[in-house]
């Protein structure tokens, strides 16, 4: 089935949607890459700074509580006993720290900041007491000390209580963690701000990438139109971009296309025309002949008008002809010297009749008698023959044709000029396309399919050379080529 090979379509926005969100998001990442890094690595010092202090804090409570615990084991302030708990209760509450101060043999004498009832009486066990006891070492093993095991991120510290003996020691634990709450709120907050604004970002791209796909859209649907032969539809786009550009040539493509599809209709018809004319004429005067309906006397005159159309015939074949070897790539140039104003003498002598019987005056002029230049004979004979018998068939009778020749830096230019109809300055860039016909009807000039033309640039294309155009509707029309100076003079 067609349909199971048919790849699934991603539309253009759909694709600049997803490019632009995952560009948004892996900037955010390297963003938020760099920026918890700064923050991660500022932090970490500050925790290190405030977990010093801390600890600073935690060793200066200790020593005090160990003088006033002194006291109370030596049992001097036996009757203030409720005083010494309530004073380690506040110091606890004020600074979040568990306090336990035990004798020394492990058994804990009282307690603040932990369940009281749960720990009074029992004993505490590991090696720590023996450092706290002997060396007033910090314990750095939390995991030893059963009344802290359910707590996380520990300082504890422990410091004996002793004059010239030992009595007990005191233990004391409070959280480290300073500035990893902040750190982790900070990575919340911004967690939450990248959300939002991905999201505003999603439905930014998402305007934008209609904003710029709508043009393309209508670009799509006008050339699928184009495709089914509509070439009367035209792309509207005012985006004053590429897009834009790009609308405007689509717009000169369907013009083109659209005038080529007319020349292609017309050409049918004309071709259709100019074929069947001459050989209904031929057929007829033949027949006429042979069955003896035209007398003898008559003959040669019918003949003669026979002789015409067949070259008429000849001419058309001979068009066709040398367009389909431009198009095949079989017409090649053979380059030579020759003498332009000899060639543009025999051209114009080939017209004779035509000028003398429509009352024209052909003016030629040339710097010299002999002008050479460097390039295929036989192909500038058609291109003069084809130029000039279009001067001849659009300059009213009496008008004036003239050529001229002249030198132009290192190219030598010719010109044919009459005066005449001229050409509409909108139809000059068409001109050179085949089939087309400037006069649009058969009337100024029934002969021909319009190709005159377009063989001219084919054939100066070619040959490496060029082919200007001028002309004012109703006043002139003036044709100008140019050919390769000869070294020979």
């Amino acid at each position: 089935m067609k349909w199971q090979n048919r790849k699934k379509e991603t539309s253009i926005s759909k694709r600049l949607l997803f490019a632009g969100f995952i560009t948004v998001v892996i900037s955010y990442i390297m963003v938020a890459a760099f920026l918890f890094g700064m923050i991660y690595s500022s932090s970490k010092e500050s925790n290190l700074r405030a977990v010093e202090d801390k600890k600073q804090l935690l060793l200066s409570n200790a020593n005090k509580i160990s003088e006033y615990s002194l006291n109370i084991f030596k049992g001097a302030w036996t009757p203030q006993i409720r005083n010494y708990q309530q004073t380690l209760e506040i110091i606890s509450e004020s600074t979040d720290t568990a306090i336990i101060v035990f004798d020394k043999t492990g058994q804990i004498i009282t307690v603040a900041g932990l369940d009281f009832d749960k720990y009074i009486g029992s004993y505490l066990s590991g090696n720590y007491i023996e450092d706290i006891l002997k060396n007033g070492k910090v314990v750095s093993n939390e995991d030893d000390i059963d009344a802290f095991k359910q707590q996380e991120n520990l300082l504890t510290l422990g410091v004996p209580v002793k004059d010239t003996q030992i009595y007990g020691g005191v233990l004391m634990c409070t959280t480290a963690n300073v500035v990893n709450n902040s750190y982790s709120r900070f990575f919340k907050q911004f967690a939450i701000a990248v959300g939002i604004s991905i999201v505003l970002t999603f439905i930014l791209f998402y305007f934008l990438s209609r904003k710029i796909t709508k043009p393309i859209k209508k670009i799509d649907e006008t050339v699928t139109e184009f495709s089914k032969g509509k070439f009367d539809l035209r792309v509207d786009c005012d985006t004053n971009d590429e897009l834009e550009s790009l609308s405007k040539n689509i717009n000169n493509m369907a013009t083109s296309i659209e005038n080529l599809e007319k020349m292609r209709s017309l050409f049918v018809s004309n071709v259709s025309h100019e074929l069947r004319t001459p050989m209904t004429s031929i057929t007829g005067f033949v027949e006429g002949i042979l069955d003896g309906t035209i007398p003898k006397e008559k003959q040669d005159e019918y003949l003669s008008i026979v002789l015409d159309e067949s070259k008429r015939l000849s001419r058309l074949v001979n068009e066709l002809l040398s367009i389909s070897r431009l198009e095949s790539g079989n017409f090649k140039i053979q380059k030579e010297n020759f003498d332009i104003c000899e060639l543009v003498r025999q051209t114009i002598i080939k017209f004779e009749t035509q000028i003398v019987n429509n009352g024209l005056n052909v003016e030629l002029e040339i710097p010299y008698e002999e002008v050479f230049v460097y390039a295929d004979s036989d192909a500038i004979t058609q291109v003069l023959t084809n130029l000039i018998g279009n001067a001849i068939k659009f300059t009213n009778k009496g008008g004036i044709i003239r050529i001229k020749i002249y030198y132009a830096t290192d190219k030598i230019n010719v010109e044919v000029f009459n005066l005449g109809e001229g050409i509409n300055k909108e139809k000059l860039k068409y001109i050179w396309d085949r089939f087309y016909k400037a006069d649009d009807s058969r009337n100024l000039n029934p002969e021909g399919l319009g190709l005159g033309l377009y063989i001219v640039k084919s054939i100066l294309n070619k040959s490496d050379e060029k082919i200007f155009v001028d002309s004012v509707e109703g006043e002139y029309t003036k044709f100008t080529f140019t050919l390769t100076s000869s070294q020979k003079n």
